[in-house]
């Protein structure tokens, strides 16, 4: 009971963006991938990260599909009649329209073409990586007859996340995945396409501090104004300030060596694509870590559980971004150490994400608290993670008790916490 106060305590602090100084120093090193221990250097070949050609030939079994509306299209039993149907319907440059190829999808077809074809090409490589997408699979066997159909090359597939890289020159990416499925559909191969919940490879952005920086470097506890706000000294009667929780910080990495926190990291790792460096290249995990962790020594700021344990994990590249593929895996590795708190400052407003949804669900089963930051945009736009029913969407406020001037708000946000 102590264990579970104390938690839902600290899920409301966790997202805080107030500055302090003393958090924010980095360690540069190089972008490379997969999840090391903290002051320890592995050599290794990731297989799964590199770009995969699919080439083996996937025998499927046929399945009939059933009738839908004209919207939703209608799937052709027949693939020969698919292409003599197209033939027809050819215009004279020998190009299929996009009503004759979406005649051979089914509604599930249907559905996945719509995710992509609503994305702006003016977009690409800002809010979705251009020629990209994502899917879960049980196994590296499985994800490779799924790129197989698509017709696609299997960049990497980690934690049961796939990602899929397309050629997709002279077209944009909705182009490019409505001819690879009506290729598929043309060739019998609908069993992988259909059964797989394909999505956009959405870019999300670590919610960074907006607000003037109100405080000094001075190692004085009464400058951290958010103490005494959330009575978190009446908490540390309650948890031991802290003690034996285990925190997962996914975000831009961590500075391994810093003095507010090296005795309080528990493991530090990364899911972020191309790289096997967990060392903060950015500062905000590193500053999101030290508002939990930062230890009681007579340096710097104190967190809000100094005697709680952070596990880092960098699944952002060191301008704040975050590939969906790579935070989806980071809340799987989370989930699978067995952390207590997941904490997730960043966001996006391209909607939800299946996989992601799933990822989410397993670590609720485990009794891990969800938290993530609203956004810091002023916009009652729901930001993705923390929009998700099961996680506790965090808004913030100033010292006088009202809403920030950036925070983002709506009935979707669970609290509010100190945060300018």
């Amino acid at each position: 009971m102590k264990k579970r106060i104390f938690s839902i305590l600290l899920s409301m602090i966790l997202v805080l963006n107030v500055t302090d100084p003393a958090l924010g120093e980095t360690v540069s090193g190089e972008e490379v991938r997969e999840a090391v221990p903290v002051n320890e250097t592995v050599d290794h070949e990731d297989e799964d990260s590199e770009a995969v050609s699919v080439n083996e030939t996937v025998d499927h079994e046929d399945e009939d599909s059933e009738a839908v509306s004209v919207n939703e299209t209608v799937v052709s039993e027949n693939s020969v009649a698919i292409a003599v149907e197209a033939e027809e319907a050819c215009s004279g440059n020998g190009i299929l329209s996009e009503a004759v190829m979406l005649k051979s999808f089914n509604a599930s077809e249907v559905r996945i073409y719509n995710r992509f074809s609503s994305l702006k090409a003016e977009d690409a490589d800002v809010t979705y990586d251009a020629d990209e997408a994502i899917f879960e699979a049980e196994s590296k066997g499985e994800a490779l007859k799924i790129a197989q159909s698509y017709g696609a090359d299997l960049q990497s597939f980690e934690y049961g996340i796939g990602v899929l890289k397309f050629d997709i020159s002279g077209n944009d990416l909705s182009g490019t995945l409505l001819r690879s499925i009506y290729n598929a559909n043309s060739k019998g191969e609908i069993n992988e396409v259909s059964a797989v919940e394909l999505t956009p490879n959405y870019i999300n952005t670590v919610f960074e501090d907006t607000s003037s920086n109100i405080y000094t470097s001075d190692p004085d506890y009464g400058k951290q104004w958010y103490h005494p706000v959330i009575n978190d000294e009446e908490a540390w009667k309650l948890s031991n300030k802290g003690e034996g929780a285990v925190v997962a910080v996914i975000d831009t990495g961590i500075d391994s060596d810093h003095i507010d926190l090296v005795n309080n990291i528990e493991g530090a790792y990364e899911t972020l694509s191309g790289s096997t460096n967990p060392e903060d290249e950015h500062s905000h995990g590193t500053h999101c870590a030290g508002i939990i962790a930062a230890e009681e020594n007579s340096v710097g700021g104190v967190g809000v559980a100094p005697k709680a344990k952070i596990i880092s994990i960098r699944a952002a590249n060191a301008k704040g971004q975050l590939k969906s593929s790579d935070t989806i895996a980071a809340i799987k590795l989370a989930t699978k150490l067995q952390v207590n708190v997941i904490s997730m400052s960043y966001g996006r407003y391209t909607g939800e994400i299946p996989a992601e949804q799933n990822a989410l669900d397993a670590a609720i089963s485990k009794g891990i608290t969800l938290v993530a930051a609203a956004g810091n945009e002023a916009v009652d736009l729901k930001s993705y993670p923390s929009a998700y029913d099961e996680v506790i969407a965090v808004a913030s406020y100033d010292k006088a008790g009202m809403l920030s001037y950036f925070s983002n708000y709506g009935s979707w946000v669970d609290i509010a916490s100190p945060g300018s």
